[in-house]
């Protein structure tokens, strides 16, 4: 699912939503990271768990097309901010 489908306000219609990483957390050159990342053993789980937790922390870029949009508006990079804990419900006070 694009992630930008979760940030956009007034609903307006969508033609095209991107979202991607920018895999900042890893190299700011982007032109090596595909070298890079080639040279990560991607056989062991350490490494594994290692580029994951380099991903939540990356930047990710966002952009959607559509009629009623203002391309300048409509791009956009951010950083996650993960919730401190899990959702817990509320108690129902419901009889």
């Amino acid at each position: 699912m694009c992630l930008s489908f979760l940030h956009y306000y007034p609903k307006v219609a969508l033609k095209q939503c991107v979202s991607s990483p920018t895999y900042d957390s890893i190299s700011n050159d982007q032109s090596s990271l595909r070298p890079r990342l080639s040279t990560y053993d991607w056989t062991t789980q350490h490494n594994r768990d290692l580029f994951k937790q380099k991903l939540r922390e990356s930047s990710i870029y966002h952009f959607c097309t559509g009629d009623a949009m203002v391309p300048q508006t409509l791009k956009y990079t951010f950083r996650e901010n993960p919730p401190a804990h899990d959702y817990i419900p509320p108690t129902s006070m419901c009889p």
